[in-house]
């Protein structure tokens, strides 16, 4: 039992927190109503209408259009990386090659890599790839070894 000394403070807590639902409605309502405006017409008349790029945009989805087939090859060589190459006396060896930052794979001359694209010759520079009518050549070089820094001491 309470006595008339000792209150629980749950009426002020309840009480607050009503005022408090009170003043967010309040506030919410009030910026509802002050946001609204008559309608503004809006210029909508363009100087001139803006031209799309195909190839910029085949470019950006990954893909190429019919009527660019110059814009395959750089596509191509970005996805194709040269690991490494076995290169033996005349036109025999193979190249270590990675195609969409998968793991790479060992692929002999004359067979077929990506595309359409065939191991023709490996060097002790790269790799050159056509396809089967020789239409489209990509050439590939192995990376540049990485330096050691020099220490400062």
């Amino acid at each position: 039992m309470l006595t008339s000394g000792q209150s629980s403070g749950w009426p002020a807590a309840l009480a607050a927190l009503l005022w408090l639902l009170v003043a967010l409605s309040a506030t919410y309502w009030g910026l509802r109503w002050a946001g609204r405006s008559e309608w503004t017409p809006v210029n909508t008349s363009l100087q001139s209408p803006v031209e799309a790029n195909p190839v910029a945009v085949a470019m950006l989805l990954d893909s190429t259009p019919a009527d660019a087939p110059e814009a395959e090859a750089p596509v191509v060589q970005t996805r194709l990386a040269l690991m490494g190459l076995v290169n033996q006396r005349g036109e025999e060896g193979a190249a270590l090659i990675a195609i969409d930052d998968k793991p790479p794979r060992p692929y002999r001359v004359g067979s077929v890599v990506a595309d359409g694209l065939i191991l023709r010759s490996v060097s002790a520079q790269g790799v050159r790839l056509s396809t089967e009518d020789n239409a489209r050549e990509l050439e590939l070089d192995m990376p540049k070894p990485p330096q050691k820094p020099l220490l400062p001491f």
